[in-house]
């Protein structure tokens, strides 16, 4: 078991107080020591403040605290699907965005100029119009000549040949339908292409990191240009000793408490991992706190509050040794 010798509980009127920068409510603290001699002086029973595996494992009150520190939900480098220089950089670090704002736009005039000839090409139906107009001429000559079969006043060859020419310029319809959807592809595909030079942010979140400014280039190789996080709601990942981690579901109530804010906020655990680490002897366990009015930040420290647990029964991730002789 390895201890800190210098940090100590204390224990005082059949309540247990700990000695760190911040106390939960309900628990304060009456005298602080340096260390052992000055405790026995004043009388108080003092027993060391035992680290399991690295993670603090301290009891007040019959609660085991587990320290760990608010992080993004979702962090994101934001980056360009094609390189290009920046010719505007629309946010600033702290700035709040919400989904689909753009944040920034790569040069595109040339794209520009090549979508308005493509779209005045895909609006010119005057091949559809002519191909329409020599079928309903073809189909009105083939209405005549059959009549006129009847009568005498034409062969069956002219006839054969007028339907021949009819399914030809139906084909030319079919063909001139065919090259419009094409150019409407076009159009489509250079829109995508001046699209992906604008820059739009993927969540809803702040804008904490830019890595290039306007009047940059943007290269293929490195093409992110600026880190968005997702502050609601906010992640913890606390190392729980193990024994106490077998009792945690994410159905489990559990207790929070944020020191530099002074509150215990709401929280909810939304993994425990299934892998014990052996070295430490703890398990990973996720807890999320909602942050709908951005009142944490991220990096405060956030301590879990668990039943204690008995420190003779804490596995250290070594075998414990027999009996003492």
């Amino acid at each position: 078991m390895r201890v800190n010798r210098r940090a100590f509980c204390l224990y005082t009127g059949g309540q247990s107080l700990c000695l760190i920068n911040s106390i939960p409510a309900g628990v304060a603290p009456v005298m602080i020591i340096a260390n052992k001699k000055s405790a026995f002086l004043a009388g108080i029973l003092v027993v060391p403040w035992i680290f399991h595996g690295g993670t603090a494992v301290v009891a007040f009150q019959s609660k085991m605290v587990i320290k760990g520190y608010t992080q993004p939900k979702v962090t994101i480098h934001v980056a360009f699907a094609q390189p290009g220089k920046i010719v505007s950089l629309l946010v600033d670090e702290g700035a709040e965005v919400e989904r689909g704002t753009c944040l920034a736009v790569l040069e595109s005039s040339g794209l520009v100029a090549s979508l308005k000839i493509a779209k005045a090409r895909a609006s010119d139906d005057s091949p559809l119009m002519a191909a329409r107009g020599e079928i309903d001429a073809l189909e009105q000559r083939l209405d005549d000549l059959s009549e006129l079969v009847e009568s005498g006043g034409a062969s069956n060859q002219e006839v054969r040949r007028v339907a021949t020419e009819l399914e030809v310029a139906r084909a030319k319809l079919q063909g001139a339908k065919a090259d419009q959807e094409v150019r409407q592809l076009e159009v489509e595909r250079i829109e995508e292409e001046v699209n992906q030079r604008r820059l739009t942010s993927p969540i809803a979140g702040f804008v904490t990191q830019i890595f290039r400014r306007a009047g940059e280039y943007v290269p293929a190789t490195e093409p992110e240009v600026l880190e968005v996080v997702q502050l609601h709601p906010l992640k913890i990942r606390f190392f729980v000793p193990s024994n106490a981690a077998s009792a945690l579901t994410p159905s489990s109530a559990i207790e929070l408490w944020l020191p530099q804010k002074m509150k215990a906020p709401a929280g909810s655990i939304t993994s425990v991992s299934p892998v014990i680490d052996p070295v430490s002897d703890t398990v990973e366990v996720w807890v999320e706190i909602p942050n709908a009015e951005q009142e944490f930040q991220a990096g405060l420290m956030c301590e879990l509050l668990l039943p204690s647990i008995d420190p003779t029964s804490v596995q250290m991730g070594k075998r414990q040794e027999t009996k003492n002789e």
